[in-house]
């Protein structure tokens, strides 16, 4: 199986958390539907999505109630290698699916209720394959080696076009339609073989329907992944530099329509994102998927994480409505836009004496933003409770600004403390959480720890490894490890953790060389790094 394939599927490994309602985005995940692959919703209520499950539930399946319940309309064939891997729908009835190394082709043309056997393309490597359906008798099919196009209803397909090979290995493209005769395919390939690590990154356009393509870039020192156009002018594609650094990555913008691209010197603030997928609703605001989800309201120069929701891939009917899909079943819905209310740059407390903490905070930018509570808990306590009134916020504004509010109430106690932001419409955002310690009448020197996942250490190892962490409060700690088939192979942490730094080794004696990945998630921190087996 294509290794970029395989590194996808456990990018779907990761957990969920509770439902409730964060940065605008309401959590309806669903453990029984499994491992979500593709989704697709052409209107707010109708949807359908691709999942790997060990229950009946397993296929295609559909909503129409806005992703609330789910209903299978099309099993996956029997076989390893038959597994649907992608679709594609032009309405509510004209429908069309694949499964892997396109062993089984299905249409459907009163929106799932009955399928009849149809043509698949030729391509062997698969890649990610993306099917588009124009009309009932026009659609295309590209991949990682070969464009397709079908003009008979998805009976029968001919091959337009074979992009070159790279390298040691095919490169897989993601295509971008902007009418049914422009075209744009990115992607490339990672080189796992050679040192240093030397991966490509090309794109391709094509104005006649997918017969004659023209490169438009082409870069090394990158790896190709998602691509988005917020019009038929402005675009942007999204690289990794390096499989052992997954926070940096290259990003690329076109503003001619993708006849040339240049790059702009794209950041993150926190955490990590293996672009998986990428989505523009105007040429200034976007998202990015890929573990952690990020948006980005200046051009993709900047990227801001959202707290608490993840995923690998996502859908947008419209700008107001979206989801994000992932592993475990893990569904994220948007009803707003997915508006952000504040993106905090800092948040400290400091004890100065007495019954007084001082908190500190500062936002970057602010939309829509009514103001914020300051909100308090002990150690044991479970339950925030607010001890302030609203601190006005700034509304809407793209400049940074400062806050403070002094807690006087705060015995000697250890003392939890994060913000609650409220918006002008919808439900309430939260900071995360600080913690500052009052039992010694004196500002405290305790060590203020964050959420953060190490590399592990020696990488590569033969047979073991250690593996540090932080949790900077009270919270339940799963530590796993992964093989490169998403299969989970160790279980190192599953418990709850005070707040701290931590080390945890692995022996993996028992195990085979070769590449593996650890996964931290403790409470809405989710993150992944990979390392190496060498014997």
């Amino acid at each position: 199986m294509n290794l970029k394939i395989v590194f996808i599927v456990f990018l779907f490994l990761s957990a969920i958390t509770s439902n409730r309602c964060v940065s605008q985005w309401q959590n309806i995940s669903d453990t029984a539907l499994g491992n979500i692959l593709f989704c697709k919703f052409i209107s707010p209520q109708n949807g359908w999505l691709i999942n790997l499950s060990n229950t009946s539930e397993q296929g295609l399946l559909k909503t129409t109630n806005n992703g609330m319940t789910w209903t299978k309309i099309l099993d996956h064939p029997a076989g390893t290698f038959n597994w649907l891997l992608g679709f594609d729908f032009l309405d509510d009835s004209i429908g069309y699916a694949f499964s892997t190394r396109l062993t089984h082709c299905f249409r459907t043309l009163n929106g799932g209720r009955t399928w009849e056997t149809v043509g698949c393309p030729t391509d062997v490597y698969p890649g990610y394959p993306t099917a588009k359906i124009f009309s009932k008798n026009l659609t295309y099919y590209g991949s990682a080696v070969e464009f397709n196009r079908s003009i008979d209803s998805m009976q029968t397909w001919q091959v337009t076009h074979r992009f070159p090979f790279t390298e040691l290995r095919q490169p897989t493209y993601r295509f971008v339609f902007l009418s049914t005769d422009t075209i744009i395919a990115c992607g490339g390939l990672p080189n796992f073989l050679i040192e240093p690590w030397n991966g490509t990154k090309e794109c391709y356009k094509s104005t006649d329907g997918g017969f004659d393509w023209l490169p438009t870039l082409y870069d090394t020192l990158a790896n190709g992944y998602a691509t988005a156009f917020a019009n038929t002018i402005v675009g942007y594609t999204f690289s990794t530099l390096s499989p052992t650094q997954l926070l940096h990555y290259k990003t690329h913008k076109t503003t001619d329509g993708g006849n040339s691209w240049f790059q702009i010197p794209a950041t993150i603030d926190t955490g990590v994102v293996q672009v998986t997928d990428a989505y523009f609703k105007n040429p200034d605001e976007g998202f990015i998927t890929g573990g952690a989800v990020a948006h980005s309201s200046d051009g993709g120069l900047t990227w801001h994480t959202i707290p608490g929701i993840s995923g690998a891939y996502m859908s947008w009917p419209d700008s107001l409505h979206g989801w994000i899909v992932g592993s475990n079943g893990r569904i994220f819905r948007t009803t707003t836009g997915g508006l952000v209310p504040a993106l905090f740059a800092s948040f400290t407390g400091k004890h100065t004496g007495g019954t007084r903490v001082r908190l500190d905070w500062q936002t970057r930018s602010e939309t829509n933003t009514a103001g914020f509570h300051l909100q308090r808990r002990t150690e044991s306590d479970t339950v925030f409770a607010d001890i302030s009134p609203l601190i006005p916020g700034q509304g809407t504004t793209s400049e940074p600004s400062d806050y403070s509010f002094t807690d006087t109430t705060a015995t000697i106690n250890r003392w939890y403390y994060r913000l609650k932001v409220m918006p002008l419409t919808g439900d309430a955002h939260y900071s995360n959480t600080i913690l500052v310690d009052v039992t010694t009448g004196v500002t405290s020197g305790l060590t203020q720890y964050e959420y953060k996942l190490e590399q592990n250490f020696p990488n590569p190892f033969n047979p073991s490894t250690e593996i540090r962490y932080q949790t900077s409060e009270v919270s339940h700690v799963s530590l796993m490890v992964f093989d490169l088939l998403g299969r989970e192979v160790a279980r190192l942490v599953d418990e709850v953790k005070q707040p701290g730094e931590f080390s945890v080794g692995w022996d993996a004696s028992a195990f085979s060389s070769g590449i593996y990945f650890y996964r931290l998630h403790t409470g809405a921190f989710i993150q992944t790094k990979r390392m190496i087996l060498m014997r």
